[in-house]
């Protein structure tokens, strides 16, 4: 069974594996797999980062990451109109997200 941390030692271990350089998701796994917590009874795990000015940017570099694929991808397959219209959304959200 799982067992309820208080939120002061929820807060503790998401921060311990942040400082270990963990991304959310990640943090959310271990928590999940090895403590046997469930994470949706507590605080998100973002906003404990960002009470605390450990904020990663996760959500950056997985939109980069994958506009660098499709842009490999577009030198081969100049033809393919769908990977046109998912890089031109990606891009969008990496703008909003850049702007915030």
């Amino acid at each position: 069974m799982t067992e309820k941390l208080s939120r002061e030692k929820y807060e503790e271990l998401v921060i311990d594996l942040a400082k270990q350089g963990l991304t959310n998701e990640k943090i959310g796994l271990i928590i999940k797999k090895d403590h046997k917590i469930v994470p949706r009874s507590y605080e998100k795990i973002g906003k404990v980062l960002k009470k605390h000015n450990l904020e990663s940017k996760s959500d950056t570099i997985n939109l980069k990451r994958k506009i660098d694929m499709l842009t490999k991808h577009s030198l081969t397959n100049k033809q393919d109109k769908t990977f046109k219209r998912s890089l031109s959304k990606k891009s969008a959200k990496l703008r909003k997200i850049e702007s915030l």
